[in-house]
């Protein structure tokens, strides 16, 4: 996420930062944000695999929901995912 100062009115258009459709395992990939409030914090990697599983839920007992994910090996943490 981006923080824009003064912004205004400015009409803005959003920046493609990638296709996941195009994306080889192998390919570098980069993960910003503030882990744990730590500021500036990036980590880098490759994607390590295509389509893996991953299951969500609220953890309240609902049903969990499956997708297909990117893996990657950059060091992911509460706040740079």
């Amino acid at each position: 996420v981006i923080k824009l100062k003064n912004a205004g009115d400015a009409e803005l258009t959003p920046l493609p930062l990638g296709d996941s459709d195009k994306v080889q395992v192998g390919d570098a990939t980069i993960a910003i944000g503030a882990p744990y409030g730590l500021s500036g914090t990036v980590t880098t990697g490759i994607i390590s695999a295509k389509n893996r599983p991953v299951a969500s839920s609220d953890g309240q007992g609902s049903k969990a929901s499956y997708m297909s994910a990117l893996q990657t090996d950059a060091s992911i943490n509460p706040g740079n995912s």
